[in-house]
């Protein structure tokens, strides 16, 4: 920094040091005056800025000694300067900007409880209004933290985190309820609250504050209830009256020109300001491809928002940056489509989905003497993740009617007749309704639609239901006395399968009907490698023939062997077939076998045994005497005489 620059020194009455009340305010900002000038070594009195102990008489200055008069002088002028008439005086009698800089700290810092009264006065008159930066205000928060502990005053964490959610909730309301919430569930007694909850605390709220700037950086149309910084209108965030170079908006960085008045670039880089850097903006420019290259403008979404204590799922908030009307109610839609257009593209949680619909919502607002007026939304779009309904604040806007803060009310801008009136909780703007006619007679329904929406359960529950809990009223069809026909999803989804107790009819000759079952595989493994069985059983002597084999696929070849043996011992083949219909007796060509001998195939249905009751009790008989030898077979092991 040039020295005329650092000398330019011309600060307001109020800026300058009159007294301990803006003290340490005129020494943060001295100190930077100070370090710009190359000259703050000089009042501390250390290294370059320390007396040399041996004077020049000449004061050259090339000399140590002439090197340290003129910072010295130029340090003094700068504290000179910078004092209001008051402290003028108390330096008055030293021309050393060490001896001065003691002077001053000495008379106006303060000590003991004069200190700790100036700390706690400067820490009570925080803002987050004044900075609307998280990371600026979170510093600001600590240093002053750390100057109350310095004077020995002990305050609880508690307090500092109490007095940090109350003046960060106007700007982030729904972080700071969360926070709340939190604390409200931890046992003090139990689990003090420690000095890093507070530094946890900060950490989470840039995280917030970063991921709403990234959000707010990839959105054209951006819902403003949640956790977006509120800005009052027609108010400058900065007490200068220039604008600067770079301003805070909601955390994020914008950079902004104050010679050309537009935003992208600053000072430095204007090549209206500075005509010899048109030719490489320029270049710049057709090296990223123009218009070409640009990326697609996003799709309009909106960012949802967060839960905030004390509303509920039906409520309607007015919303003054919502791009459309949201419902997260179905059934609240007079008129309703599927939405079918990509564009309709909505995040959430951080991720893109679409509008499931649209249509018009009719709404039965309060207005401020208590009576009712029906208003209808029109381009609603039906959003079943939102919290709450949102009524866009632009859409309103457009339509010709506007926000009355003082009186609470909607109203229209051309003859400022009231529509509704709005109840301000937290930090949103909720519509006083009451159900409309179509919500009202959404519960009034007939007993097929009440059994239909709580699960296909009995007609008998459905009314024990209805009696029990609000909300839920029968209409006229199928009421308590009138049965309703059969449910034919009921009927195919609780359908049981009942079995015959009558006990079946047998034949009267032999080998007019055979039962046929398979077995396997069979553990442990038979002596000649067998792991499968077939069981014939015949209907009217209950006789049984077994045959073992290895393979499953082996089956055909014993079914028809066993048929060929029946006609070669008996003269008859077997007039029918009882087996299930598994593909191991051969299929097609086990068919075409029976068909040559005719001999009839009555197969089961799949996955119902209990059809062929004959070869399961079979089947069990023969395993059941097996086990039994095994067992008796272990249990007798060690016996001498078995």
């Amino acid at each position: 920094m040039s020295e005329s620059s650092s000398t330019n020194l011309n600060w307001a009455a109020s800026d300058k040091l009159k007294d301990s009340g803006n003290y340490t305010t005129w020494k943060n900002l001295v100190k930077q005056a100070l370090i710009n000038a190359d000259v703050y070594e000089y009042v501390l009195g250390e290294d370059t800025g320390k007396e040399p102990d041996t004077k020049d008489a000449t004061y050259s200055g090339t000399s140590t000694y002439g090197k340290w008069l003129k910072g010295n002088a130029k340090a003094y002028t700068i504290l000179h300067r910078t004092c209001g008439t008051e402290a003028m005086r108390t330096i008055k009698s030293t021309d050393k900007a060490s001896t001065a800089w003691t002077l001053l700290k000495d008379r106006y810092e303060g000590k003991g409880f004069f200190l700790m009264d100036q700390c706690v006065a400067e820490f009570e008159a925080l803002s987050f209004e004044k900075t609307r930066d998280v990371a600026s205000f979170n510093a600001l928060f600590k240093d002053i933290k750390v100057k109350i502990d310095d004077t020995g005053l002990k305050i609880p964490i508690s307090y500092y985190i109490m007095k940090y959610l109350r003046w960060i909730a106007p700007a982030f309301p729904t972080w700071a309820e969360r926070q709340r919430s939190s604390l409200r569930d931890t046992d003090t007694t139990k689990d003090p609250l420690k000095d890093d909850k507070l530094d946890k605390m900060m950490a989470d709220l840039l995280d917030e504050n970063r991921a709403i700037t990234i959000q707010d950086e990839n959105a054209s149309t951006i819902s403003l209830y949640g956790n977006r910084p509120q800005y009052q209108k027609g108010k400058s965030n900065s007490n200068s009256q220039k604008r600067p170079n770079t301003q805070q908006r909601g955390g994020q960085l914008d950079k902004y020109c104050t010679h050309c008045k537009r935003n992208g670039h600053l000072d430095s880089n204007c090549y209206i300001k500075h005509p010899e850097k048109r030719e490489e903006y320029m270049r710049q420019r057709n090296a990223k491809g123009g218009n070409e290259n640009r990326p697609s403008k996003p799709k309009p979404h909106v960012l949802v928002a967060h839960h905030i204590q004390g509303l509920k799922h039906s409520d309607w908030i007015l919303d003054t940056g919502a791009s459309h009307h949201m419902c997260n109610d179905r059934t609240m839609f007079d008129e309703y489509k599927t939405n079918t257009n990509p564009a309709n593209t909505i995040v959430t949680a951080g991720s893109y989905t679409r509008a499931e619909g649209y249509g018009s919502v009719t709404l039965t607002a309060i207005q401020s003497n208590n009576s009712t007026v029906t208003v209808t939304l029109k381009d609603v779009f039906h959003m079943p993740s939102l919290e709450v309904n949102l009524l866009s604040g632009p859409t309103i806007k457009r339509k010709g009617i506007y926000i009355d803060g003082k009186t609470e009310t909607l109203r229209y801008s051309h003859n400022d007749h009231e529509i509704c009136k709005f109840q301000s909780l937290h930090s949103a703007m909720r519509i006083c309704t009451i159900l409309t006619g179509r919500a009202m007679t959404a519960a009034a329904q007939s007993i097929d639609v009440w059994h239909r929406r709580l699960g296909h359960i009995g007609l008998d529950n459905v009314r024990k239901t209805a009696q029990i809990t609000k909300g839920i009223e029968i209409g006229p069809k199928y009421g308590p006395k009138i049965e309703k026909p059969a449910c034919k999803p009921c009927i195919i989804s609780k359908a049981v399968r009942t079995q015959s107790k009558q006990p079946q009819q047998r034949c009267e000759h032999a080998f007019d009907k055979l039962h046929v079952d398979l077995l396997g595989p069979i553990t442990p493994t038979g002596y000649d490698g067998s792991n499968w069985a077939m069981i014939k059983t015949d209907d009217a002597s209950r006789a049984r023939w077994l045959s073992t084999f290895r393979k499953k696929g082996d089956a055909k070849i014993y079914i028809q062997d066993f048929i060929t043996a029946i006609h070669t011992q008996y003269g008859k083949y077997p007039k029918s077939l009882r087996l299930d219909n598994g593909t191991e007796y051969g299929g097609n060509q086990f068919k075409q076998f029976c068909r040559e001998r005719g001999i009839s195939l009555e197969p089961t249905v799949p996955y119902t045994p209990e059809q062929d009751g004959v070869a399961e009790r079979a089947n069990r008989t023969i395993l059941d005497r097996c086990r039994t030898l095994i067992n008796a077979l272990a249990e007798n092991e060690d016996d001498e005489d078995p």
